[in-house]
């Protein structure tokens, strides 16, 4: 502590002052693993699941912002992290569309949440 000179147990707390009206979302997917006195790197095999709205109130110190967010988007990676292939969801009209290549089809909302996740993209909620 500055005032007593004490050590004392703190918490460390990261707030935001200002909310962006776009908020992307890098989920760490990537492990490194000991074994065998190597050094092995895989992705984290663990289902993914996010809200299509999300509220970051508690994380914002000034509540005159808008804190209300709304999935626009979903990057997604296949194989393992050195390599592998990138694809997306996207909302376009309330609709989700899985965009693999030239491939584009529509999909279900339910179906963008996988292990496949890895980039999450918000827009801010215009009311």
């Amino acid at each position: 502590c500055d005032k007593c000179g004490k050590l004392n147990r703190s918490r460390r707390r990261e707030m935001l002052w200002r909310t962006p009206k776009l908020l992307a979302i890098v989920l760490l997917r990537n492990l490194t693993i000991f074994k065998d006195g190597m050094l092995h790197h895989m992705k984290d095999p663990r289902q993914v699941t996010f809200p299509q709205k999300l509220d970051i109130s508690k994380y914002v110190s000034n509540r005159l912002n808008n804190t209300t967010y709304n999935l626009e988007a979903v990057a997604c990676h296949h194989g393992i992290p050195s390599r592998g292939h990138c694809t997306s969801y996207i909302k376009l009209d309330n609709k989700w569309f899985s965009f693999d290549d030239i491939n584009v089809r529509e999909v279900d909302e339910n179906y963008i949440q996988g292990p496949e996740a890895y980039i999450l993209f918000y827009r801010q909620d215009s009311a």
